[in-house]
């Protein structure tokens, strides 16, 4: 290890984490007006269903609109997803690529969900941003939500693997096209008022405490007699999501599992953490765990701060709200954390955090 430093004494961690969105942003209520009435203006209470997802603003690269005035097809919507990838995943990228050396990163794991371009898109960006023609490339699909804290599972490997090299992490979703005309549910009616688009980067390393957020531990938990509550199918025009309410329920039964198995090794629990960054699948699983664990409004603050103003960004959410956390709420050296994040399976995943 540099500065002989013991493999010990060092974790891997959170040297910068950045974000970028598509260039125009939609108020909620606008969207409503036009698209919520038009396709779904049959939906009994539509107007309280949309309030009560508390997205006030998300950024698309997709206007909902448009497909209203003429059929969108397949294959537009993958080629705005790759021009979008490149010029949002590529802003994203930059911010933190400016404040490491180039030739120090290892290895890139990207994470992505909503569209499907070959080569994939981190060795298109790869080659834009001037990262190294040895970096190792892992690309993370189809995972939605949680892919995002898959991203993160293979850096941590790659840094324990590696200790003296960087690891970038980047998620970049596009949900907006994936909007799409279709038969009236309260269902849909959430998807297309819950979701949008992002992206979130990080660069890692492995550090002595006082560098950054470390992370000291990591637990998944797979319900698998829920596979059906949450998922992402491909149709003719698109991806289709399904969404059960039954899945805050079921959060709600086994995130006090989750978070005592993640802080046991380190001796906590969870009245040891001060900071939760939460993905926020939907106001109902916020407010679920913040019940089950007592946390204060400050507390779930960055949460409810990054749903009502960019949504769900799925797998880069989590991220989004870590970085909001950092910079507003300003967690002091030796505070405890979590990142929690929730995906199709039923999948649910943390990782703990120290500061």
């Amino acid at each position: 290890m540099k500065n002989n430093t013991s493999v010990r004494e060092v974790y891997p961690t959170f040297l910068s984490l950045s974000s970028a969105f598509p260039k125009n942003a939609y108020l909620q209520k606008d969207l409503y007006e036009t698209f919520g009435k038009e396709i779904y203006g049959n939906v009994a209470a539509l107007e309280r269903i949309i309030r009560r997802v508390r997205v006030r603003r998300r950024y698309l690269a997709l206007d909902p609109r448009e497909v209203l005035q003429r059929k969108v097809g397949l294959g537009e919507r993958m080629a705005i997803f790759e021009r979008e990838v490149m010029e949002v995943g590529g802003r994203s990228l930059e911010a933190v690529l400016r404040q490491v050396d180039r030739e120090s990163i290892g290895s890139f794991v990207m994470a992505s969900s909503t569209g499907y371009i070959a080569p994939t898109p981190d060795l298109l960006l790869a080659r834009d941003h001037h990262l190294p023609s040895k970096l190792r490339r892992t690309f993370v699909g189809n995972m939605a939500c949680n892919g995002g804290m898959n991203a993160l599972n293979v850096a941590l490997d790659s840094l324990v693997a590696r200790p003296n090299e960087r690891v970038l992490l980047n998620c970049t979703e596009f949900s907006s096209l994936h909007v799409r005309p279709e038969e009236s549910s309260r269902e849909q009616v959430v998807v297309h008022a819950l979701f949008a688009d992002g992206s979130a980067s990080a660069v890692m390393g492995m550090e002595p405490p006082g560098v950054g957020p470390q992370v000291l531990d990591f637990h998944s938990t797979h319900l698998y007699g829920a596979v059906d509550l949450m998922t992402w199918r491909l149709v003719d025009e698109g991806f289709r999501m399904t969404l059960s309410p039954e899945v805050p329920g079921l959060i709600g039964e086994h995130i006090e599992s989750l978070i005592e198995t993640l802080t046991a090794k380190a001796g906590l629990s969870a009245s040891d953490i001060k900071h939760w960054a939460i993905h926020p699948g939907g106001p109902k699983i916020v407010e679920v765990i913040g019940e089950k664990f007592g946390l204060s409004d400050s507390q779930l603050r960055s949460t409810w701060h990054i749903l009502e103003e960019y949504g769900n960004c799925s797998s880069a959410t989590v991220y989004l709200v870590l970085e909001d956390m950092i910079a507003k709420d300003k967690p002091q050296p030796g505070e405890y954390g979590v990142m929690l994040a929730f995906g199709p399976g039923l999948t649910m995943e943390g990782a703990l955090l120290r500061f």
